[in-house]
């Protein structure tokens, strides 16, 4: 809105003199600095780790690789025994693979150990409401 300053602000913004870039008192070369940037994702590193073999036990069942998936996933499951989106994940395979009674085991044991995720909740009365069982998903 140029009729409300004095002057066209393009002209001020321009005329403002520049603050001088800050430099760093240390050169690193790129190597140290790609040391630095190790050390420092190395917080991350785990979760990221874990990720990635949540995204590939997702991507072999996308694939339709179910026994392969769920190998991988009885892997990580021997190690981190609590993780939910394993254990999740777990469940769907064995939906998928007609296991049933096992993937209801699985996905009501996760609304009990991590009841703020609402997906095991979901599947149990995708379950329930494809037996007729309509009594049951409420509760769920």
């Amino acid at each position: 809105v140029h009729g409300a300053f004095p002057f066209p602000t393009n002209e001020v913004l321009s005329a403002m003199p520049k603050s001088p870039r800050p430099r760093a008192r240390f050169s690193f070369s790129p190597t140290v600095r790609a040391l630095f940037l190790a050390v420092a994702a190395c917080g991350a590193a785990l979760p990221a780790l874990a990720a990635t073999e949540h995204e590939e036990v997702d991507r072999l069942m996308q694939s339709g690789k179910l026994d392969e998936a769920m190998t991988k996933a009885e892997a990580f499951l021997k190690d981190k025994p609590r993780d939910p989106q394993m254990r999740f994940l777990k469940g769907v395979i064995q939906l998928d693979t007609g296991k049933r009674a096992e993937a209801i085991a699985a996905f009501t044991q996760l609304t009990q150990d991590a009841p703020e995720l609402p997906e095991p909740f979901n599947n149990l009365a995708v379950i329930y409401a494809s037996q007729n069982q309509f009594d049951k998903a409420p509760h769920v």
